[in-house]
């Protein structure tokens, strides 16, 4: 989860059950039978909890997946949009400096 937080720049919480699914179809039937009496809002702040541990971003690393993916995008412009003419010089490069940066 810590990854997720981090890769996403977002607070990451755990579900408080095992059946997230099995809820998921309970109250869109439940609203389902209600005809709309009960928004899917109101039955899911009722039906679904969060455990308390909360992941939150780690600032280095979101910076370093920040340029990971800037690097990811260039090579699949390079290899995946057909007449490219992207240059692969600096990649390497990049992505070295970022493996000495987090050694």
């Amino acid at each position: 989860m810590q990854i997720y937080a981090d890769i996403l720049n977002r607070p990451m919480a755990i579900a408080g059950s095992l059946e997230t699914v099995a809820i998921g179809f309970a109250i869109m039937g439940a609203t389902a039978a209600l005809k709309g009496e009960t928004e899917f809002e109101g039955i899911q702040q009722i039906a679904c909890k969060v455990k308390e541990k909360e992941y939150k971003p780690n600032m280095l690393e979101v910076k370093t997946y920040d340029k990971l993916y800037k690097l990811y995008s260039e090579l699949h412009d390079a290899f995946g949009i057909k007449n490219s003419n992207s240059s692969l010089y600096k990649v390497m490069k990049e992505l070295l400096s970022i493996k000495k940066m987090n050694l």
